[in-house]
């Protein structure tokens, strides 16, 4: 039985690498496609530049004066553990992340990932001391698996098979996109 299974794999995998074959019409001259990429591509790149802005900014902040004095100029280990909040976050969140995936769908562990996000960006707009100003890292944190793994498997499961690793790419790379735009 597994030889026959393997046989149909095959036979699959060779039918579509033979209509992608046959498929010459750039994606641009496709309004499907057109529409797909132009809802697509902005939603799911902003997932990972927000993490690069985030970074960034952070680290910005731990050289602005007011920021420094605001906060009572935290250092050493406590500005190591605000910077640490936010992938101690994300450790926590990860052994959730497939399973909501794969029970509720790629689009909703997004939203929950960025409904988690903008609970953290209002603590942290919102914080009086260090110590609201950690738990929001650490609830930032929390919500970017979701998001970001979310987004890159609806990438892979909604672009055309040629376009797969182009979008793929500019996903990861838009984090650095983040970071430039939050250097300013």
């Amino acid at each position: 039985m597994k030889g026959q299974t393997d046989v149909a794999l095959v036979a699959q995998e060779s039918e579509v690498k033979r209509l992608l074959e046959l498929d010459t019409v750039p994606w641009y001259k496709r309004k499907n496609l057109r529409k797909l990429y132009l809802c697509l591509i902005p939603a799911v790149l902003g997932v990972e530049m927000t993490s690069g802005y985030d970074g960034s900014i952070l680290n910005g902040l731990q050289a602005v004066k007011p920021w420094l004095d605001y906060f009572d100029n935290p250092g050493g280990a406590l500005l190591g553990l605000i910077t640490a909040a936010f992938s101690i976050g994300a450790v926590v969140a990860i052994p959730f992340v497939p399973y909501t995936n794969d029970r509720i769908g790629r689009k909703h562990s997004i939203t929950i990932g960025s409904s988690i996000i903008v609970l953290g960006v209002i603590l942290q707009t919102a914080a009086v001391n260090i110590e609201m100003f950690l738990v929001s890292r650490l609830i930032l944190g929390i919500g970017i698996p979701f998001c970001i793994s979310g987004a890159s498997q609806l990438i892979a499961e909604l672009t055309h098979p040629r376009h797969t690793s182009v979008i793929n790419g500019l996903f990861n790379e838009s984090w650095y996109a983040g970071a430039i735009i939050a250097a300013g």
